[in-house]
């Protein structure tokens, strides 16, 4: 409507400066004066012709930056009253739910504990409440619900927060141990520095949520959403997070011992300085993911996918990585020693200055990784592929290999301190 309004003022004015231009011509041609004229003449004739339709240029511009100015100041207007609306509404729907729900633990306390049609009318008209409130309001009534033992004690709750919508929820600091919020929505919620220990959150959507510092030990996460969540310094010692999605998640220096991440996504995640020792990982994804620095000793890899990761400085001592892939990964200075390798994918990997003394790598790939100055002493070496490996000022004292271990070309077996193993099929 505004474009068709737009060209309707347009072409009176064109018109106009048209009509203009043309009778000016006429004019001038008519006269008889045309002849005998100089080219300054000529000059002062194109400017003549030209400021009306200037003119007419200079008026519809200004109009329509005019109506523009007017349109952007209705919009604002427009905008600011639906805010004012919400607000009102939002205050309104709390009030309401407040006094409503004063009433029933007044009156009906006792009859709650034991009612399970009034417990039942209660969650729904909680649950319809959560929907109408922003997210300041959310984290109020969540917080009201446990502090008036509504929601807590798992797994007596009266109350179930079951598959509830807690979008954007302001609960900072709330003390939550125990809750139940099996299925919940709490995409981009903040929970930082709040208590969610020994809770359950299965299948909950923790989307872009806040958890920086918050305590969730020994809570149930499992097939839970938290991708692109911050979960930095977080405390998840003994959480179950097996299918639990976390790529893109940010755990740097996040205390994760004994936790349980079997088959659970960590594609690009960030756990930098992280404590994830003694922790399963069996066949997790963490292709990309950030452990510079980690400590994984004790963990258990067992096929997982750690191609691409980066572990320069990781802690990997007695971990075990049997069937792992970790083609491409860097490891750079980290420390292997007595860990598990047996039939790893370590293909075209940067194990520069790691100590892999003691490993156990039978059958192995390590075709085109680079070994340079690495420690493999002592290590188990039988069917071991190091085609196109790099081996300068590697450490093999003591390490053990047999017949069917594939060495580079030009390696000097004799001057490596490396003992071949006699008289054994593989």
């Amino acid at each position: 409507m505004d474009k068709i309004r737009t060209k309707l003022v347009r072409w009176p004015v064109w018109l106009a400066a048209a009509g203009v231009v043309v009778l000016v011509v006429l004019i001038y041609f008519l006269s008889g004066e045309f002849a005998g004229r100089t080219a300054w003449d000529f000059v002062q004739l194109g400017l003549l012709l030209l400021t009306p339709a200037a003119l007419a240029w200079g008026a519809y511009w200004l109009g329509r930056q005019e109506r523009e100015v007017q349109r952007e100041r209705l919009r604002q207007e427009q905008e600011a009253a639906a805010r004012l609306a919400e607000v009102k509404l939002q205050e309104s729907s709390w009030q309401a739910y407040l006094d409503w729900m004063t009433k029933l633990l007044e009156q009906d306390r006792d009859r709650l504990k034991e009612d399970k049609e009034l417990q039942q009318a209660v969650r729904l008209r909680i649950l319809t409440t959560l929907r109408e409130l922003d997210g300041k309001r959310r984290g109020l009534l969540v917080q009201f619900l446990y502090e008036a033992q509504l929601i807590s004690k798992l797994p007596k709750s009266l109350i179930s927060l079951r598959e509830a919508c807690l979008v954007e929820a302001d609960l900072r600091l709330a003390k939550l141990s125990r809750i139940d919020l099996t299925g919940a929505d709490l995409s981009r919620a903040n929970l930082s520095g709040a208590d969610l220990s020994r809770g359950l959150l299965t299948e909950a959507n923790l989307t872009e949520a806040i958890l920086h510092g918050t305590n969730m030990r020994d809570t149930d996460l499992r097939k839970s959403n938290l991708t692109r969540a911050d979960l930095r310094v977080t405390n998840i010692n003994g959480a179950r997070l097996g299918g639990a999605d976390l790529s893109e998640a940010k755990l740097a220096g996040a205390q994760a011992r004994w936790a349980y991440l079997t088959e659970t996504r960590l594609i690009e995640a960030n756990l930098i300085g992280a404590n994830l020792s003694e922790s399963k990982f069996n066949k997790a994804k963490l292709t990309k993911a950030k452990l510079q620095e980690a400590d994984l000793h004790r963990a258990n890899f067992q096929e997982a996918d750690l191609s691409q990761t980066e572990l320069s400085g990781a802690n990997l001592a007695d971990a075990t990585l049997t069937k792992a892939n970790l083609s491409g990964a860097d490891l750079r200075w980290a420390k292997l020693k007595g860990a598990k390798l047996n039939e790893t994918n370590l293909s075209r990997a940067d194990l520069s200055e790691a100590d892999l003394s003691a490993a156990y790598l039978p059958q192995a790939n390590l075709t085109l990784a680079n070994l340079s100055r690495a420690n493999l002493s002592d290590a188990e070496l039988r069917g071991t592929d190091f085609s196109g490996a790099i081996f300068k000022e590697t450490k093999l004292n003591r390490a053990k290999y047999h017949q069917q271990t594939k060495w580079p070309r030009g390696l000097n077996l004799a001057k490596t301190g490396a003992v071949r193993l006699q008289g054994e099929a593989w």
